[in-house]
């Protein structure tokens, strides 16, 4: 075979990728993403690790009653989170980009980037040590850039991670995802103790304590408390908020007007012309599902 024979060869079997549009090749980019899952580590045989599955939940109704309902007028304001919208979706992709390609030239790499940090959902769940830790740990692990482009995360707190020393590192992760979060799944167990020890058994325990302080949305001044005011306010682009509150002593109604409360507090400082964020109040789905 002679040297042009050879490098019509070539030639034929060279596929122009990058004279492809730039929409076409974003959605390959996508595609590569989605066929390549992350598998967690298992650090040592008898070491165990959280299972990653789709997290289903629902709105949280108000309890029938046969008591007398107030009217409302209807011209009043209507709170977003009285309404049951549509809520997150839990079937987010947790994925990664291969790493060959981003190595491919740098075009593709600055244009692929991103995908993993806009379509996936990062989970952070009460694991040994509270979920507001497992986020801080990652988070200072990361770029800039890459904070500012997560769009979903699922986080579980203790009722405690949000009052006391513990607001500061919330408002540290707050503010590395100030630019960019869209939407947020937070969890907020009561319970937990003040002590690392007393924290880590309860995790694992998995339940609610009875009697254990409830996290507060305002203070006795009636402003927002500062787990809102310097963490939650920072999220100027968020736009759904779906809080789980798992409190042994609250009931359906409880939790909705905790959540309402919580609603007014976010968007009471916020200008006419700025979008609200929208609080639903949720409990967790325990019906079988196939999807994992």
């Amino acid at each position: 075979m002679d040297s042009a024979t050879a490098a019509s060869s070539e030639d034929e079997a060279f596929f122009p990728f990058m004279e492809l549009p730039f929409e076409i090749r974003l959605q390959v980019y996508r595609w590569l993403h989605l066929m390549n899952p992350i598998r967690l580590t298992q650090f040592a045989p008898w070491y165990p690790i959280p299972v990653n599955r789709a997290y289903f939940v629902k709105p949280v109704t108000p309890p029938l009653c046969d008591s007398h309902v107030p009217e409302v007028p209807d011209d009043a304001p209507r709170p977003v989170a009285s309404a049951v919208g549509p809520l997150l979706s839990p079937c987010r992709p947790y994925c990664c980009m291969p790493t060959a390609m981003l190595q491919a030239n740098k075009q593709i790499y600055y244009e692929s980037r991103q995908i993993p940090f806009r379509e996936n959902e990062f989970v952070f769940v009460n694991w040994f040590a509270s979920g507001l830790w497992a986020a801080r740990s990652f988070i200072r692990g990361l770029r800039a850039w890459q904070t500012q482009t997560m769009r979903y995360a699922r986080l579980e707190l203790l009722s405690r991670d949000l009052s006391g020393r513990h607001v500061e590192e919330w408002r540290e992760l707050c503010g590395a995802w100030a630019a960019g979060l869209r939407g947020l799944r937070l969890k907020i167990l009561s319970g937990g103790g003040s002590g690392t020890g007393a924290g880590v058994s309860w995790v694992v325990a998995g339940s609610p304590q009875r009697g254990a302080p409830a996290v507060n949305v305002r203070d006795s001044d009636g402003k927002a408390e500062l787990w809102i005011e310097n963490g939650l306010k920072q999220l100027k682009r968020l736009r759904c908020l779906e809080v789980e509150l798992s409190v042994a002593d609250w009931d359906a109604q409880t939790k909705l007007d905790w959540c309402q409360c919580l609603e007014e507090a976010i968007n009471e400082s916020k200008a006419d012309t700025e979008q609200q964020v929208r609080v639903c109040c949720v409990e967790r789905e325990h019906e079988t599902r196939g999807w994992r």
